[in-house]
């Protein structure tokens, strides 16, 4: 279960608890994938916290699931703007969420995330760094760090929520009980799918970004090379996508942590082009993991720690760049870093006759 932390303000907020769903903004837009892969990522079950900006979090709600038994139709594109009345912004992609644990009053921003704690490892960074970059509407964080954001927001309401029969709404800083809820309108929306338009941007990194946060997961992929990348339906635990590792804003496209047959974290960089710098990445990535995820039971270890790489299939005018990779780049990673993760895996893809991505297993 990934926590998914959205942005909210005083004109969005109580639109949101009214109706009860959670979305993304890019301004005037009409589309923007990066934000398609943002909340693409989310399933059903998972938690949302909304950060009113300048105030703090407000908690706990859970995503809604759907008549789609595989978790995927979850997402909606609004361009129609259902409420836009009242949230007096565009919000492109929404899903629907649910009460778990509601509670009146939020975390205090400063207490959240300014106020030091004595072990740096437990700052929210995910949060921090999402201050810095700006620009991102729903950011994943990871099982600690939610864990930590729920138990301020439970300790600051006494552990006492609210009645989750009925609506919700904010006045005064705080989440009101409402005597009835509202009815969302979703007659107009649409479920965008990018599976079937991967083909037509196969040269865009982020929409294969989108891929993988659309269908990391999914039962019908458990017997392909997709979940070998990933983690079956049943073996992941957490999902991130652009998942922030430092202040020089370096990113990982996707990261997962299984729990199959014992727990372990896949580091996974996308390429839509063989890239002979991609093992400098991959040991930002590594470094970090070790150093912030680590020092519990269930974190990061060398033996449980496993850097991946997705890349196009070859042509005969990157062949030469592509032996350098696996012959010379990738052995050398391994060599160095033995010691502090897993060998690195090599993925390919390609697409088939129906122009559906297909992915396979490169030995090296």
């Amino acid at each position: 279960m990934t926590t998914h932390v959205f942005i909210v303000n005083e004109n969005t907020f109580p639109a949101h608890l009214e109706y009860m769903f959670a979305g993304t903004s890019s301004g005037e837009q009409d589309n923007n994938i990066s934000l398609l892969a943002d909340i693409k990522r989310v399933r059903a079950g998972d938690r949302v916290i909304f950060y009113f900006e300048g105030v703090g979090f407000y908690g706990i709600f859970k995503i809604k699931k759907n008549i789609d038994s595989d978790g995927k139709q979850i997402v909606y594109y609004d361009k129609d703007n259902f409420c836009n009345g009242r949230l007096k912004k565009k919000l492109l992609y929404r899903v629907f969420i649910e009460p778990e644990e509601v509670y009146s009053q939020p975390i205090d921003e400063w207490d959240a995330l300014e106020k030091l704690p004595d072990n740096p490892r437990d700052i929210i960074w995910s949060l921090i760094y999402r201050k810095l970059k700006g620009g991102r509407g729903c950011t994943p964080v990871t099982p600690k760090e939610a864990n930590k954001l729920v138990e301020l927001i439970r300790n600051k309401n006494n552990r006492k929520f609210l009645d989750p029969a009925g609506g919700f709404s904010w006045e005064k800083g705080k989440i009101i009980k409402t005597d009835s809820s509202f009815q969302y309108d979703k007659s107009k929306a649409n479920i965008p799918n990018i599976e079937k338009i991967i083909y037509r941007k196969r040269r865009v990194e982020t929409y294969l970004q989108a891929y993988f946060s659309e269908n990391a997961g999914l039962k019908k992929f458990d017997n392909t090379f997709f979940a070998q990348i990933c983690g079956k339906s049943n073996e992941i635990d957490w999902i991130g996508n652009e998942v922030f590792c430092g202040v020089g804003m370096q990113k990982i496209d996707i990261f997962t942590i299984v729990n199959s047959p014992n727990r372990g974290f896949r580091l996974i960089e996308l390429k839509t082009v063989i890239d002979l710098g991609i093992c400098y990445q991959l040991e930002r990535y590594v470094k970090w993991s070790l150093e912030y995820l680590n020092g519990s039971e269930n974190g990061t270890k060398p033996e449980n720690l496993y850097p991946t790489i997705v890349l196009p299939k070859p042509s005969e005018n990157n062949e030469e760049d592509t032996d350098k990779l696996s012959k010379i780049l990738l052995p050398k990673f391994n060599s160095e870093f033995k010691a502090k993760c897993q060998p690195v895996k090599y993925f390919e893809y390609e697409f088939d006759k129906d122009k559906k991505i297909v992915f396979s297993e490169k030995k090296y």
